[in-house]
């Protein structure tokens, strides 16, 4: 059977095609040829929304020693482009990958999938006194060159004075972390009433929002 694609997506600006940007800079992986994303079978919805809305008549396939989905793209015009957009000259993505130019109406859609693909949203804890207080917390983790760029850019949606980028341990590996209400105006900006987003994290980013932090 034929695979038909969905040039059109690629050929539109949306708030869809920024979030599948985002994603496949923190998840993905992009060769001249081939843009592939892999995720965890509790994750296989997402991978579905992108599946209808690029090659609705394609499958995911299974890998069962990983218990993950993954869809794969062979379009290599829309493969080189990708790379383009993300100033890649290899296929070593973690190393070359820069933060791109986007216009603020898509910029929250593409840091929303970067930060669905290598986000973490949990909680933290700060001692005042006797006092201890739990609040939000959102780690990012990416090259140095591309957090700085995506820090500056939250800035676009909530004023904050974060600038810490510090390294993970892993080579080349970074991480930005914002606590309590920076963490929350963040995801408020990012999460709140949005299209498409990760299921699991964007129902942790709603109960951030909702949730009222002392």
């Amino acid at each position: 059977m034929k695979i038909e694609y969905n040039y059109d997506f690629f050929n539109e600006d949306s708030e869809e095609l920024y979030y599948f940007l985002g994603f496949i800079a923190s998840d993905g992986y992009v060769s001249d040829n081939l843009i592939t994303l892999e995720l965890n079978k509790k994750d296989k919805n997402i991978l579905e929304k992108f599946r209808l809305l690029i090659c609705k008549n394609k499958d995911l396939a299974y890998r069962e020693s990983t218990d993950s989905y993954r869809l794969s793209i062979y379009i290599s015009e829309i493969a080189k482009r990708v790379k383009r957009f993300f100033k890649m000259k290899s296929n070593k993505k973690s190393f070359e990958l820069e933060f791109p130019a986007i216009s603020k109406k898509y910029l929250k859609d593409f840091i929303r999938g970067y930060v669905d693909g290598d986000g973490c949203i949990d909680f933290t804890f700060a001692k005042k006194g006797e006092k201890r207080y739990k609040g939000p917390r959102l780690r990012i983790l990416g090259n140095e060159s591309f957090l700085y760029e995506l820090n500056e850019a939250t800035k676009e949606y909530y004023f904050h004075k974060t600038n810490a980028i510090r390294k993970k341990g892993k080579e080349n590996v970074y991480e930005v972390t914002y606590n309590f209400s920076t963490a929350k105006g963040i995801l408020k900006a990012l999460y709140k009433n949005n299209t498409i987003s990760l299921e699991r994290k964007n129902l942790k980013a709603q109960d951030i929002i909702n949730e009222e932090i002392v």
